[in-house]
């Protein structure tokens, strides 16, 4: 995997042994230190991290307090693909320390990633220390400052953000989710509570509500919930959670999480892109003959239009000019892309580099409620296509070659943490527009009964000789017909039960209307 699928850099819109030594770790540290260890959580490829704790402003390796990690990744080992077998194991947990910090000093974390793909992580919630290599880091320090033990109850509240960053305003649901507050301090928290409040911004108070009380014990956590709110006009919204107990707080500066959501008209979308830029780009390269894929699924709670789709492109060097460009929908079964439904129109690229494109779908494809997919085609030339960092749901975001798995839809997690990232890949919704020459038919008042219908339907006030067609919700014709007279009587018996459209020719004028199979 690591020779064929490939993360790309970031485009933004002397060795020491590792001796496992620690500074008093098993002793009483001294008054005016602290005990600290770290949780070391490894991605698939956990013998690429070599890391150190050393005093801030010391370069790696001086002044080390504890090396851990692969020795032969070491210091100067970043991106250079040349490691060793060692370190610590693939996808674990393990912690390291304690070790005696002097309260109120400043210290450096020092990862080293010998792919430079990142993916490994070095935390500690007490401290506040959250060191996460990105999916393009060859080299990350991070600083924090040793904080005293609580002395009472201290709450850290967390939340997670929903999968999807910018909702259509026809799909949006509720956008609070629970939250969770731990306490990580030296006395049960009692009568704690989750405040939620949603902003619609700049500064719009939209929702308020708090959850029931209850005590979180030392060193537990509990799971907290509010009724929640769904937005109903397009806008930014904040989303924050606040954690509070009676009893006081050690710590004031964890009891809060947050996060954006956007409600937009049109489009779905499971990148930051529009908060934090375009953090990277990942491409198979799998060469020609293929069928490489890279897509995305999404949820529908209604039936919509699809009538186009953006993706951000990199086409470092202009080098794929004269490729074709093309995003496929297709249908899910348990999450798992399968049939096709529909592509965007042909596109030819230029050398345009780093760019969000729009591909047009001519008439639009009307898709049920439920799950889809969209996924760009990769040709002779390897696409890369824009990720981003902070939002990531598992299950949700596939790649698929010949060459890998027996041409089977993979999810990106298989491939290790550092591809564990959303595509800038949009799905947008709405009234496609008519085809060239099509002009929409001022006279729309057609009628078909019954409405809803079981067995016949009758269209009547049609034009002679017009075209009749009904299409499904997948955007097939199910049923066609050239009108002899003014009226069509359509049998439905057979169809299944669900709302289908009919679209009516004659020449240059279009006309629709949808009724619904019982």
């Amino acid at each position: 995997m690591k020779k064929t699928l490939q993360i790309f850099t970031k485009i933004t819109f002397a060795v020491l042994a590792f001796l496992g030594f620690v500074n008093r770790a098993n002793a009483q540290c001294l008054a005016g230190e602290v005990a600290v260890s770290f949780d070391v959580v490894t991605d698939a490829y956990g013998y690429e991290l070599y890391w150190e704790l050393v005093p801030t402003g010391n370069a790696c390796g001086v002044g080390t307090i504890f090396a851990g990690g692969n020795t032969a990744v070491g210091c100067g080992g970043g991106g250079l693909q040349a490691q060793a077998p060692g370190g610590y194991a693939n996808n674990t947990t393990v912690t390291e320390g304690p070790f005696c910090l002097t309260i109120g000093s400043q210290y450096d974390i020092i990862m080293v990633d010998d792919w430079g793909d990142g993916g490994n992580c070095v935390n500690n919630v007490n401290q506040s220390v959250n060191a996460c290599m990105g999916g393009s880091a060859s080299n990350l320090t991070v600083t924090f400052t040793a904080l005293a033990p609580p002395t009472g109850p201290d709450l850290v509240m967390t939340t997670t953000q929903p999968e999807y960053t910018i909702y259509p305003l026809s799909q949006v649901a509720n956008i609070v989710s629970a939250g969770n507050i731990a306490n990580i301090g030296a006395l049960d928290a009692t009568n704690t509570k989750m405040y939620v409040a949603v902003y619609q911004l700049p500064s719009t108070l939209v929702y308020m509500d708090s959850s029931t009380a209850s005590t979180v014990a030392v060193s537990a956590n509990t799971n907290f919930t509010v009724a929640g709110y769904t937005p109903t006009v397009v806008g930014n919204y904040w989303v924050e959670y606040i954690s509070s107990t009676d009893a006081g707080d050690a710590n004031a500066a964890n009891d809060t999480a947050g996060y954006l959501v956007q409600v937009d008209d049109s489009t779905y979308a499971r990148d930051y892109a529009n908060v934090d830029g375009v953090t990277g780009l990942l491409g198979i390269g799998a060469g020609g003959g293929q069928n490489a894929r890279l897509g995305q699924t999404f949820n529908l709670l209604n039936t919509d239009t699809l009538t186009s789709v953006d993706i951000y492109i990199g086409n470092g060097g202009g080098d794929l000019a004269g490729q074709p460009l093309q995003v496929h929908i297709y249908a899910t079964a348990a999450g798992v892309p399968t049939t096709l439904l529909g592509s965007t129109d042909p596109f030819t690229m230029d050398t345009t580099t780093n760019t969000l494109w729009n591909l047009p779908i001519s008439n639009g494809l009307v898709l049920p409620a439920g799950m889809f997919a969209v996924a760009v085609e990769e040709n002779d030339s390897n696409i890369t296509i824009g990720n981003t960092t902070k939002v990531f749901t598992n299950n949700a975001i596939y790649v698929k070659w010949d060459g890998n798995a027996g041409g089977a839809w993979t999810t990106v997690e298989t491939f290790g943490a550092g591809f564990s990232k959303p595509f800038v890949l949009r799905p947008n919704f709405g009234v496609p527009p008519l085809p060239t020459g099509i002009s929409e038919v001022a006279n729309t008042n057609f009628t078909i009964y019954p409405n809803p219908a079981t067995e016949n339907i009758l269209v009547n006030n049609v034009v002679k000789g017009s075209s009749l067609e009904v299409v499904n919700t997948l955007g097939q014709v199910v049923y066609s017909e050239v009108i002899n007279n003014t009226k069509s009587n359509v049998n439905v018996a057979n169809f299944n039960n669900g709302l289908y459209m009919i679209r009516i020719t004659n020449g240059n004028e279009v006309i629709t209307n949808t009724f619904v199979k019982q």
